[in-house]
């Protein structure tokens, strides 16, 4: 954990279990190595800003966007040399508020789809959804301060362009994904194309 920096330590001790603190410092450690083999930097000098939503960015002019997410003990991880980049990687697991947050993040087209499923299909196909409309969100910069209903990322693991209206009156072209992470969750990645 020499690489980390204080406020990533710093951070760190904000979680309560010692668990996810570890987790949290593995994953740090980790992206922190990758980046370093991606930008020849040193792993500990590389120097992160933050975004107006909490994204991190590099300080120096570095070719290099990428994101980070991760969950209980698996983290996933996304480099990109040209594009901002984001991702989302969760655990399936039975959801018993999913209609609920179905109707209050989906799009119109999204809730119509997820609900025509059948039930067994419908606790996975809404992390897919779920995966895909933050990896969006992150990739932009906005997190979850975006209302997620408006990101009309669709249904299905195929790649997606869409256009995404930004709070603040931009717009962005964006491509989404699913991610094949193994049979215990499910991930997605965007990255903005302009």
């Amino acid at each position: 954990m020499a690489n980390l920096s204080n406020e990533e330590i710093l951070r760190s001790r904000r979680f309560v279990l010692e668990v996810h603190q570890q987790r949290y410092l593995a994953a740090h450690a980790h992206l922190r190595s990758l980046l370093s083999s991606h930008t020849g930097q040193d792993a500990a000098s590389l120097s992160f800003l933050t975004g107006p939503f909490g994204k991190p960015y590099f300080s120096a002019n570095l070719a290099c966007h990428f994101n980070l997410s991760h969950c209980k003990e698996k983290a996933l991880i996304a480099i990109a040399p040209r594009h901002e980049v984001g991702v989302d990687v969760e655990f399936l697991v039975d959801l018993t508020d999913g209609l609920e947050l179905a109707k209050e993040h989906f799009s119109k087209c999204e809730m119509l789809a997820w609900s025509n499923l059948p039930l067994h299909r419908r606790n996975q196909a809404f992390l897919e959804i779920w995966t895909r409309k933050e990896a969006c969100v992150k990739a932009v910069g906005w997190g979850l301060n975006m209302p997620l209903a408006s990101v009309n990322v669709g249904l299905g693991p195929l790649p997606r362009q869409l256009r995404v209206n930004l709070p603040n009156g931009a717009a962005a072209e964006i491509v989404v994904q699913s991610l094949a992470v193994g049979p215990w969750g499910v991930g997605a990645i965007a990255w903005v194309i302009k």
